[in-house]
């Protein structure tokens, strides 16, 4: 049972940190959108890899948000922004230029949602509300005021387009009746809710990333958590579902938080799948986005740049880990309710479920409607397509001018091994950290080298006419005994991390 991931590549033109990110697919590609500080935001082909429609001169604030709507009009989308000037605008994605610009918030807007019907978009603002807005006349049509602090985020419910939930700096996680405008509150986090979520299929769960360094999974109708992910060492900054699912229905979730991306089987007793790291070191990841089919992930940081990641994930394998909720009494308890009017009884007519979990859990795990199934071509293979048709037509291009420069007379430099591009390390299973397997090994080879070098040994050098020649240990010597006895223990541990990649390979194929 193995994740598996491999580094794509980076976009880069924000000059700025990226703040949000969703992906878009069509019948003939797959779109990228990212918003960043910069005040701008940027549409990316991945058909064409580094081709991107740039949206810009409307705000004059950061970019903090950002969601396209699930209908297409004519033979363009519509993408919406919000921004920091207090603003959310909405886009024309084919031409790059705004259709519409909406005022009425007080503060920061810092987050945006489409219904699953495309007539109405949702946005949260530091003012404390949640605004509605019809789509086709541009106007608000309601306002949602029971948070007692600025929102962070806001997601309408991907089936119902009456139901949205929300988080708050108050420490609150709500869901509403969009025309009721009242809310049920929920309760587990011991800080600001920075980032919210619900699962793609039908909606039956919910997720809640917080400034206390966890992820929740949620039963929203009965209101209960089902469990509580932890892990992260800063706040969790976005909260998102894997899109597949297997014949059990068990969520996968992802999330973005300190330098790196997590992913998690929150019902299994071992919850942590994965751990990545593709930023530049020291650069929190601000926001990520997964491909519909799942096999791309996307983020971006403080770095300026979004790190494409090819995934492999087999859900049905992953399912088969053992499933234990009976360590968290807490998940069992019913949330106390902020106020009693609160209700969601009359939200669209939906029925409650048991309240047994175990039940509960039985009735989703055999549920076959809404089951995904990955397409034949991917968007990592989308991805890939076009970065071999780049690096064709440099190679195509540089021959080129190679054979005009030879014509000349000129010599040419000796030309070097094709790019490649760096592989992250495959966890094997839940139970161990990242990498934890190779960085034993490799500490096991390390030490063992230093403990057969004794302080007499000579270090063998190669030197420069093909000889070799063996250096005593001496004062003048003691740069040079370092530098080759630090360059011989990294031939050693390049060596044995090929041969633990090529094992980690093999036990995957079988």
């Amino acid at each position: 049972m193995s994740v598996v991931t491999e580094f794509v590549s980076a976009l880069k033109g924000h000059k700025w940190q990226i703040s949000c990110l969703e992906f878009k697919s069509t019948d003939s590609t797959v779109y990228l959108a990212s918003g960043s500080w910069d005040k701008t935001a940027r549409i990316w082909d991945l058909s064409e890899c580094d081709a991107c429609t740039r949206l810009k001169g409307t705000h004059e604030g950061a970019v903090t948000s950002l969601a396209w709507c699930k209908r297409t009009c004519d033979d363009f989308n519509i993408l919406a922004t919000t921004s920091a000037d207090k603003t959310a605008c909405l886009w024309n994605s084919k031409t790059g230029k705004s259709l519409a610009k909406l005022n009425g918030h007080d503060a920061w807007v810092l987050d945006c949602s489409f219904s699953a019907d495309s007539r109405t978009l949702a946005t949260a603002s530091w003012d404390s509300n949640i605004k509605l807005w019809d789509v086709e006349t541009k106007k608000c049509v309601r306002s949602l005021e029971d948070h007692e602090s600025g929102v962070w985020t806001c997601k309408y419910h991907t089936e119902n387009p009456n139901i949205i939930c929300s988080g708050s700096e108050d420490g609150s996680l709500r869901v509403w009746d969009a025309r009721a405008t009242t809310s049920k509150f929920f309760g587990g986090h011991d800080d600001s809710i920075k980032a919210c979520s619900w699962s793609p299929n039908g909606g039956d769960y919910l997720v809640s990333g917080s400034s206390d360094s966890t992820v929740i999974l949620w039963d929203f109708r009965q209101k209960v958590a089902l469990t509580k992910c932890c892990g992260h060492e800063a706040p969790v900054s976005d909260v998102k579902f894997y899109p597949l699912v297997g014949k059990k229905r068990y969520p996968l979730l992802l999330s973005s938080g300190d330098y790196s991306v997590r992913m998690w089987h929150p019902l299994a007793s071992s919850k942590e799948l994965l751990k990545l790291k593709q930023h530049t070191f020291g650069n929190e990841v601000e926001t990520i986005a997964v491909s519909e089919d799942g096999t791309l992930l996307a983020s971006g940081g403080l770095d300026n740049q979004i790190v494409l990641t090819a995934m492999a994930v087999p859900v049905d394998q992953l399912e088969d880990m053992p499933v234990d909720l009976s360590d968290e009494a807490w998940t069992k308890a019913k949330s106390k309710e902020r106020k009693p009017s609160d209700s969601l009884d009359e939200c669209d007519g939906l029925p409650h479920r048991d309240k047994n979990i175990e039940k509960l859990l039985d009735a989703i795990h055999h549920k076959k409607e809404h089951l995904i199934v990955p397409p034949v071509s991917s968007a990592a293979s989308l991805v890939e397509c076009a970065l071999e048709r780049k690096d064709s037509k440099n190679h195509t291009s540089s021959s080129s001018s190679n054979e005009h420069t030879a014509k000349k007379g000129v010599k040419l430099k000796k030309k070097g091994q094709k790019r490649q591009r760096p592989r992250s390390f495959v966890l094997s299973n839940g139970n161990h950290t990242p990498n934890s397997l190779l960085n034993a090994e490799l500490s096991k080879k390390l030490a063992t080298l230093k403990n057969t070098r004794s302080g007499s040994d000579p270090i063998p050098v190669d030197m420069v006419n093909g000889n070799r020649d063996h250096r005593s240990r001496n004062k003048s010597g003691h740069y040079d005994r370092e530098r080759d006895e630090i360059e011989a223990i990294s031939r050693e541990m390049k060596t044995l991390a090929r041969e633990l990649e090529t094992t980690t390979k093999d036990e995957t194929t079988l």
